[in-house]
């Protein structure tokens, strides 16, 4: 059965965005424009590197300006490539993200039946400008009233202070009409529960969740529609 909502704050990379494909893509363009080997280890090995780095972006313990060339010098580290700088390599990545907008199966049937009902935004801790490039690429943008980017706002999910923002730009003034949809334990179920708010778990890979970490966890983003419309 709907519940009271008004406003359904989704998180855009792993939720709405396939990230995964976006990332190998951008990834595979920056090492060919390089002259670096592309390989499926090496990917890997960026993406845990990148991940212990946004890991740390949450926490306060690194900036964003920070993060982004370090993610870049450590791999550059790791495959012994020291003749690269990271800055370059990282300007040439997020040219390449921005050039990209797949979208998570289900993603733009979902919006425009659900925007029918709700007002629908888009909550990132993602790099603005490529952020921006992507979501004006896919039809998704019709059916949402603002994208809101952490950089842009200078406080990152899950930082209450980035829900401050949000629920008073868009007067929300009872957090019971809110919930957010996401992929991130971290930055989108857990700052969520903790500013008080409905939180739905993008579960794609069906991973057990404990009965108190989400209001509900979906596996397909087509469970929203079902549950919420």
């Amino acid at each position: 059965m709907p519940k009271k909502y008004t406003h359904l704050l989704f998180d855009a990379d792993g939720t709405l965005f396939d990230f995964e494909k976006t990332e190998h893509q951008a990834f595979a363009d920056t090492m060919e424009k390089y002259a670096i080997p592309y390989s499926a280890d090496w990917l890997l090995m960026y993406k845990n590197i990148n991940i212990s780095y946004w890991k740390m972006l949450e926490k306060g313990l690194i900036t964003k300006d920070e993060l982004l060339p370090k993610r870049f010098a450590d791999f550059l580290d790791k495959i012994k490539r020291t003749d690269l700088d990271p800055r370059e390599l990282n300007r040439t990545y997020l040219s390449r993200l921005g050039q990209y907008a797949f979208l998570s199966p289900g993603a733009l049937d979902v919006c425009r039946i659900l925007s029918e009902k709700y007002t629908l935004l888009l909550v990132t801790n993602g790099v603005y400008s490529t952020q921006v490039s992507r979501f004006d690429k896919t039809p998704l943008k019709q059916y949402f009233t603002e994208m809101i980017v952490s950089e842009k706002i200078g406080y990152t999910k899950p930082d209450p202070r980035y829900f401050d923002y949000v629920f008073d730009r868009h007067s929300i003034s009872d957090k019971s009409k809110a919930i957010i949809i996401g992929d991130s334990l971290s930055a989108d179920i857990k700052g969520g529960r903790d500013y008080g708010i409905d939180t739905c778990f993008y579960n794609p890979e069906n991973l057990p969740v404990e009965d108190d970490v989400c209001t509900f966890n979906i596996t397909k983003l087509e469970q929203l529609v079902e549950r919420l419309f």
